[in-house]
């Protein structure tokens, strides 16, 4: 798909040095620290667990969405989405890619469960969540390290049946 590659280690360190307000927040609710370059160091780390690792650019070939699924155990993946503050110029193509790309290419054979979670007031990735056919699983109260609420947002392979 055009402008989407598998993510560089420049493009993870681009992304995470340029966070719009909404990931910054989001990011660091939850990490002790509050450095982009430490949390481009921890997703590079998670390099061995990649399902798929991959750039969002727009058309002059910036990096503004990294988009992964990491192997979190026997058929489940962690999904991480992080933006800069150009989301609106890739957020459509984030959407395509994740479901006609994403959603069957990488989590259906890697994993029979997918879960992240976003900060509860981030209402915008909650919707596109379910827009890939996440659904909401819970809360995760008094999360972030202010305090911030989750929410835990599931796929699973057979739509999200219990079984």
């Amino acid at each position: 798909m055009r402008n989407v590659r598998d993510a560089t280690m420049e493009d993870i360190i681009r992304v995470c040095g340029r966070l719009r307000p909404e990931d910054r927040a989001e990011q660091f609710a939850r990490l002790p620290h509050s450095s982009g370059a430490a949390l481009a160091d921890l997703l590079l780390q998670l390099t061995p667990l990649v399902i798929g690792r991959f750039a969002i650019c727009t058309p002059d070939g910036e990096a503004q969405t990294i988009l992964a699924a990491y192997r979190g155990g026997d058929g489940l993946a962690q999904l991480h989405r992080i933006s800069t503050d150009r989301w609106d110029d890739v957020s459509r193509t984030v959407f395509v890619f994740g479901v006609r790309h994403f959603v069957p290419e990488v989590l259906r054979p890697n994993a029979r469960r997918a879960e992240c979670s976003v900060m509860t007031r981030h209402t915008a990735a909650g919707d596109m969540l379910r827009r890939l056919g996440f659904r909401a699983s819970g809360i995760e109260a008094q999360c972030g390290r202010g305090g911030e609420e989750f929410t835990r947002f599931v796929w699973t392979s057979n739509g999200g049946r219990d079984v």
